[in-house]
């Protein structure tokens, strides 16, 4: 499950790495050529690159330190807590693929954080030493790059019996395409900012050139990833059916979901801002002093581009992490549990007991999936009502202010799994505290309740006045886009036996996964008060309540 964390995490850390050079050479310096700015201009921005690229390789180092101990963990067949032998890590990192890929990526990373800062930093030396700064771009970005493409030495694509270079050249291609477009905008979205720091002609002269610049770069890119994404795709999934009944063929489709508001809001930059900021130039008075100015809402475009396409990498990461549903038997539902799944089935009014065999059981019963049906099915319920109480705040007037207690409901629903998810376990059953913290699922229904209980308490400061606009309320969207991310890592250990059962659960498991990180991203723009995703922003309550209508009505284990 920590996997679902830590990879996004760490695919989106070697994107932006990738990226800064990527920017610097492609766009940066060729659109400050044609300005005709000075060099003076263009050094605080191509120092702030190299900070935000070293930033990210700094997180990428750190994410790949747990990457690799969950790795061990799995294949010691413990848990986070169950520690890992040396033995084992040394034979994984020098015997296999995986870890060859591994230090081969932890040492260009090491050399690309050299790279960008040794001595004063690029961009910083003036004069006599510039073409030496250019070449280290260019040895900052081959570094980056190799980084980020060895991750298709370790993928689905290495692991095909037949056609295994093609594929990945192919996976490669795919992920160095995403640097292109999505860590190319992250960088944008960063000069943006930086933007507001110079004086007003200088913003004017070099906004319209670097947009110029981007514009075919992400095209291409976007081509490019669309084409090598068909291509993988049709390595990965045997049938269109296995589309929309396998764990992976529904991970695939919410990510194509989150593509199209980047679509539409690249489309809006090149069809109508671009010409329009072309337009304005001359009598634009400061970039970003408006918010109807060509150039504040290109900003508020790219921020929509930038938030979702984060996403959109995240659940990349986490689609590497899914078997595809051409190597699993089992891992593709049929026609008639399919459409089982999407029959509204009553909501149960009693719950059972759970079986009373070992844990984890080598097969579970009747009784055990019931159980679990009664907790999703009333978790459901609570959800529906927080998000018809936020919709209800939102109203005019005083009619519905009692609305306002909304969170409360964050509160009772965790006190509520904190007592029904395993009550086998501590505080209730006979398996201790520790020997419950080495079990993957009950580690997972744990930090559910945590989330839940982090939700409630800063939704309460945010109505009581004591957070506002600050920071901390942005723990909510983030919170919701990692329970999407767990969502759609989550597993249930069911058993040797019980592989259609697993699917039948995942393939629910990603539904609302996907519904948690839309609620998200879209509580994520009404904070943000984007102005061009002010129509996402209120979309939240919505995605909230179909993903308690989906527990309420249509959950189920067997």
């Amino acid at each position: 499950m920590l996997d679902a964390l830590i990879r996004p995490l760490l695919l989106i850390a070697l994107v932006t790495a990738a990226a800064g050079p990527w920017f610097v050479i492609a766009v940066l310096r060729p659109a400050f050529g044609r300005s005709g700015l000075s060099t003076d201009d263009l050094d605080p921005i191509e120092s702030q690159v190299a900070r935000a690229g070293m930033t990210a390789a700094w997180i990428a180092l750190g994410a790949s330190l747990p990457e690799l101990y969950l790795q061990v963990v799995d294949i010691m067949g413990g848990s986070i807590l169950s520690g890992v032998e040396t033995p084992v890590v040394w034979r994984l990192l020098t015997r296999t693929a995986t870890g060859w890929v591994w230090i081969g990526r932890t040492a260009m990373l090491a050399a690309l954080l050299f790279a960008l800062g040794t001595r004063r930093g690029l961009g910083r030396t003036a004069g006599r030493s510039r073409p030496w700064i250019g070449i280290r771009w260019w040895i900052a970005l081959a570094l980056a790059a190799a980084a980020l493409a060895s991750r298709a030495l370790a993928s689905h694509a290495s692991a095909l019996p037949s056609g295994s270079p093609t594929a990945i050249a192919a996976d490669a291609l795919h992920i160095l395409s995403a640097a292109s477009w999505i860590g190319l905008l992250i960088n944008f979205r960063l000069l943006l900012s930086q933007l507001r720091h110079l004086e007003a002609d200088t913003g004017r002269s070099i906004l319209t050139p670097i947009v110029n610049r981007i514009t075919p770069i992400a095209l291409a890119s976007a081509a490019t990833l669309a084409a090598t994404g068909l291509y993988n795709a049709t390595r990965n999934l045997d049938s269109l059916h296995a589309v929309i009944a396998s764990p992976y063929g529904l991970t695939l489709l919410a990510k194509l979901l989150l593509l199209l508001p980047v679509l539409a809001a690249g489309s809006l930059n090149f069809l109508v801002i671009r010409p329009a900021l072309k337009a304005s130039q001359s009598s634009e008075k400061r970039p970003h002093a408006d918010r109807a100015t060509p150039a504040y809402r290109l900003m508020s475009l790219v921020e929509i581009e930038v938030s979702v396409g984060a996403a959109i990498l995240g659940l990349a990461a986490v689609l590497s992490g899914v078997p595809p549903a051409v190597d699993d038997p089992h891992g593709t539902l049929s026609v008639a549990r399919l459409f089982d799944l999407f029959t509204p089935r009553p909501p149960p009014l009693s719950s059972p007991g759970l079986g009373a065999g070992p844990w984890p059981a080598l097969q579970q019963t009747a009784d055990d999936y019931a159980y679990s049906v009664f907790n999703h099915t009333w978790a459901g319920a609570a959800l529906m009502l927080m998000a018809i109480g936020s919709f209800l705040e939102g109203w005019p007037g005083q009619r519905f202010r009692w609305a306002r207690a909304w969170p409360i409901v964050f509160v009772l629903l965790a006190a509520f799994l904190f007592v029904r998810n395993d009550p086998e376990a501590w505080p209730f059953g006979p398996v201790g505290f520790l020997e419950s913290m080495r079990i993957p699922e009950m580690v997972q229904h744990r930090l559910s309740v945590l989330l839940l209980l982090a939700l409630g308490w800063v939704e309460y400061l945010g109505r009581s006045g004591q957070v506002g606009q600050s920071r901390w309320a942005y723990i909510f969207p983030t919170l919701c886009l990692v329970g999407g991310f767990m969502l759609l890592g989550h597993s249930h250990d069911l058993g040797i036996s019980a592989s259609d059962t697993q699917t039948y659960i995942y393939v629910q498991h990603a539904v609302m996964g996907t519904l948690a990180l839309l609620a998200g991203l879209s509580r994520w723009f009404q904070l943000r008060r984007n102005e061009e995703g002010r129509w996402l922003g209120r979309l939240w309550p919505l995605f909230v309540f179909l993903l308690g209508l989906q527990m309420f009505l249509f959950y189920k284990e067997m």
